[in-house]
């Protein structure tokens, strides 16, 4: 599905709770044409999918350059080892994980990429060391992540049902939606605000 000029979504996330339990999650897989930059990569279960839709964009695995998690929860992982490339995301997830070998820093992203119009902003809350995804093409798109898992998140100013910082959460939400003309949450179809 095209989002804006050289912005695609993969795949929609899910999420379907049984009262408090989440029975399944699955993240929302954006794919960045220009630097053929995918942002999260959905879960395990969703590698097919997503290539599928990549060859209906005309793209395999192997044209994918780099993947920006925006956190390193499995739901938002599960794809990654589909694909040869860099893999960025915050360094406090990267520690937390313990996964430094395999993570690259986010900052570094811009040192590899001519990466103009995309931007990487820091949207904790949700969990240290959220980042979310900016491109500035023909519309400013935020993937968002877990910083707005569901719309009802961006609609009605509530935080993710899961977070380490309900005050940070409800600041990333806010700096979102100031500068979102379209937001793709983590578990959820995009949404375009009107501003």
């Amino acid at each position: 599905m095209r989002i804006c000029k050289g912005v695609y979504l993969l795949k929609v996330g899910e999420l379907e709770r049984d009262g408090d339990l989440i029975k399944r999650a699955s993240s929302s897989v954006v794919f960045i044409e220009d630097v053929r930059t995918l942002v999260d990569s959905g879960f395990k279960s969703d590698c097919r999918a997503i290539i599928l839709a990549l060859e209906r964009l005309g793209f395999s695995p192997k044209d994918v350059e780099a993947i920006i998690n925006t956190h390193l929860h499995r739901d938002h992982t599960g794809c990654n080892e589909l694909f040869r490339c860099e893999k960025y995301a915050h360094e406090l997830q990267i520690e937390a994980a313990g996964v430094q070998s395999t993570y690259l820093p986010y900052e570094e992203f811009f040192r590899s990429f001519n990466a103009r119009g995309i931007e990487i902003i820091e949207t904790p809350g949700h969990c240290f060391g959220h980042i979310s995804v900016v491109v500035h093409a023909d519309k400013r798109v935020v993937v968002a992540g877990d910083a707005v898992p569901r719309r009802g998140n961006l609609l009605q100013d509530v935080p993710p049902r899961l977070h380490v910082d309900r005050k940070a959460a409800m600041r990333s939400i806010k700096m979102i939606k100031e500068i979102a003309d379209i937001v793709v949450p983590g578990h959820d179809t995009p949404l375009t605000l009107r501003h």
